[in-house]
């Protein structure tokens, strides 16, 4: 599993990861459930967070290489 796929489809893993480990919080959490589930959710956004900054930063990159390199050619 490459990055690409991971950027392209965060969105599906996460909810697919974050619905599991919820299930098994309720399942087998026993009397810490709100204190997992909510764990869960902060871990679940976090994955979020985390993949949408890094295909920011690599857009941000490739706008300024792809910038310097125009500067550079002309």
């Amino acid at each position: 599993m490459d990055r690409h796929f991971i950027f392209r489809n965060y969105w599906w893993i996460a909810a697919i990861a974050g619905g599991c480990f919820t299930l098994l919080a309720f399942c087998f959490g026993g009397p810490e459930k709100a204190g997992l589930v909510g764990s869960v959710i902060a871990g679940t956004l976090g994955f979020c967070y985390f993949v949408q900054q890094q295909k920011l930063a690599e857009t941000t990159l490739f706008h300024q290489l792809f910038t310097s390199f125009n500067v550079r050619y002309d």
